[in-house]
This record gives structure tokens, sequence and C-alpha cells, in this order.
């Protein structure tokens, strides 16, 4: 159940995600940001967002590299880098299974619009 309560939790850990998405976020230590078991936490964060932690973070480091590509001309290995993944195979992966192409077709692709 979603108290005010988790609510505010909830958004103080999203706010946390957002400003720290390129550094090594582990479900652990969120949950003891929160203040919440692991295992509790994480069906929280679930029921709150639609999303597992680990998806909804690669999401955002997803959503933050289409930025990247689309204004910097960065290689795609330093994008991936910055903004949290630590290499390049899993960057690509995560990538292409959420934008449906690769990074490199995808930086393509914005310059041609």
């Amino acid at each position: 159940v979603i108290t005010n309560d988790v609510k505010e939790k909830m958004e103080q850990i999203i706010s946390y995600i957002q400003e720290n998405y390129s550094q090594g976020l582990r479900r652990e230590d969120l949950a003891e940001i929160s203040g919440f078991n692991v295992n509790y936490f994480s069906s929280l964060f679930n029921e709150y967002t639609g999303s597992k932690i680990n998806d909804y973070i690669n999401n955002l480091r997803i959503q933050k590299s289409c930025d990247l590509l689309k204004t910097e001309s960065r290689q795609v290995i330093d994008i991936a880098f910055s903004v949290g993944f630590e290499s390049l195979t899993t960057f690509n992966r995560f990538f292409k299974r959420i934008k449906g192409c690769t990074p490199k077709e995808y930086r393509k692709k914005s310059i041609i619009q």
C-alpha cells in the first residue's frame, strides 16, 4: 500500500537516482537510504514506478545517453561510461533493447532529422 509516507520516500529515492544515475547504484543502498528492508523496498518501488529498480535506472541512463548522442561528438564508449554503464557491450545491449537500434544508428538518425 502506497501511503503518503511511502510516496514521499519514493520521491526522495527517485530524486536521488536522477542525481546519481551515473554512479554504481545498488538496490541495497537505495533500500538503506529509504529505511526499508531490501525486498520490501523493491516491491514498493515496483508498485510506485511500475518498473524494477535496475530497469528504472537503466532506462534513465539510456534516456540521458540519447541526449548526449544528439548533442555531443564524444565516442559512444565515453558516453556509455559517463551515464554509468561499466562496459560498452552492456550499454549496447540495453540501448538496443530499449531504443530498437544501436547507439551509432540512433546518432546517425538524430543527425539526419
